[in-house]
């Protein structure tokens, strides 16, 4: 069965190009989706515990507003009422400019409570 499928694909180099290629290509980006699918929402994260971290969003539907940062009132607010939350700590993205170095430069940093280092159970490096 082997030799006569081979006998084909020999008679029409073309055609099995394009078949090995496009199986080459298919194959190749499976493996690099599942590699990110795996790193990004299989893999746990690097914390103890970390099936129990929880993200708290804020949203307005009524004004069409997605993703509102969190405010101080916010977390002193989960804080002391939360009931369900062992701790709670509060960050937020943000973009600044390193200066020191020899040129100055814009990196991406993240503003955050002390408490976050907690909730992960991380020392701070500085």
């Amino acid at each position: 069965m082997l030799k006569p499928t081979l006998r084909k694909l020999l008679r029409t180099p073309g055609f099995t190009a394009i078949a090995v290629l496009t199986l080459a290509l298919g194959i190749g980006a499976n493996a690099a989706i599942f590699s990110v699918v795996h790193g990004v929402l299989v893999q746990p994260l690097p914390y103890p515990d970390s099936d129990e971290l929880v993200s708290v969003r804020h949203d307005a539907p009524a004004l069409e507003m997605e993703g509102l940062p969190n405010s101080e009132a916010t977390y002193l607010t989960y804080a002391r009422l939360s009931r369900t939350l062992d701790d709670f700590g509060v960050y937020q993205n943000d973009v600044v400019n390193l200066t020191g170095v020899e040129r100055p430069e814009r990196v991406d940093a993240a503003r955050l409570t002390a408490s976050v280092f907690q909730v992960l159970r991380e020392e701070p490096i500085l």
